[in-house]
């Protein structure tokens, strides 16, 4: 054995994770690439895609709710996940800093916590439970979605630099996410089929078949995708970086919060802002009202 070739590995919670598969880049990436990383596109389509066209109906129709108590889960949901979107994207730059986000990925990690997390989305469609049981059910998928989307959707920022490949990966994804809304009305149409309109079982076998689906697609997208690893060297710049954003204090909450804010001084930040809640919520109020 030639062991002058041989590169000896130091075990110091830093270095020795930087061979792993998910930091290694594995070609051109190609229309199969493209669809590894669009396949996570169905975690959102499973936990929330489903919420949207028929949960508002399951709540006054078999849990006894009333539409205003539906309505105020909704908006407590959305205030959370307004809340847990802001502070994500940080959460996931920086878990590199501690030795579970180097072994597992600063992206990853929150990839593979998401194939078992959307099982839990089932837990909504249970029948004849209380007002509280539904919002908290609620709030923990809603939080559970943008904690591990987030991560997610930075990934074709590390994967490649080409602009090109960028683009072919996100239009894929929308394509895939498209289709899975589809889905979201294709899939229940059918169950309603075999069962009677007095019944709450199609809802939850819906949700099971999307959930169990996701599942596999998630670990798909975990074996096909890779992202940047963190070395040492950039972690001091990226560290230096911070302090002189802060004036030489560490960030906190209320200096990312202050950096947030700051891109509503963008006036075209501001219209692409308005423009894209506008049209989430028509197509939310559309599809729920749809429904009825």
């Amino acid at each position: 054995m030639d062991t002058n070739n041989k590169q000896s590995v130091v075990h110091d919670g830093w270095d020795e994770y930087a061979n792993k598969r998910i930091y290694q880049s594995r070609g051109k990436v190609g229309i199969w690439r493209s669809l590894g990383l669009g396949a996570f596109s169905f975690f959102s389509i499973s936990m929330q895609g489903l919420v949207g066209a028929w949960l508002m109906f399951f709540y006054t129709t078999f849990a006894g709710l009333s539409a205003g108590q539906g309505a105020t889960i909704f908006l407590i949901g959305r205030v959370a996940d307004a809340i847990v979107s802001l502070i994500m994207g940080n959460i996931s730059d920086n878990v590199y800093k501690y030795k579970i986000g180097r072994k597992y990925g600063r992206r990853h990690l929150f990839i593979l916590a998401a194939a078992p997390a959307v099982l839990i989305a089932i837990t909504m469609w249970v029948a004849g439970m209380n007002f509280w049981y539904y919002l908290i059910t609620y709030l923990i998928v809603t939080v559970l979605m943008s904690t591990l989307q987030i991560p997610w959707e930075t990934l074709p920022n590390e994967m490649t630099k080409d602009f090109n490949a960028r683009t072919k990966m996100s239009t894929t994804r929308m394509v895939l996410a498209g289709l899975g809304g589809m889905l979201t009305q294709f899939v229940p149409a059918q169950l309603f089929k075999y069962f009677p309109k007095s019944s709450p079982e199609p809802y939850i076998l819906m949700q099971v078949i999307f959930s169990v689906a996701t599942f596999f697609l998630i670990l798909i997208t975990y074996h096909t995708t890779w992202e940047h690893f963190v070395t040492k060297k950039e972690a001091k710049k990226l560290e230096a970086e911070a302090l002189e954003e802060n004036n030489g204090q560490k960030p906190n909450l209320k200096s990312e919060l202050k950096n947030y804010f700051s891109t509503f001084k963008i006036k075209t930040f501001r219209l692409h802002m308005g423009i894209y809640l506008s049209s989430y919520f028509a197509t939310i109020l559309f599809s729920t009202v749809f429904v009825y």
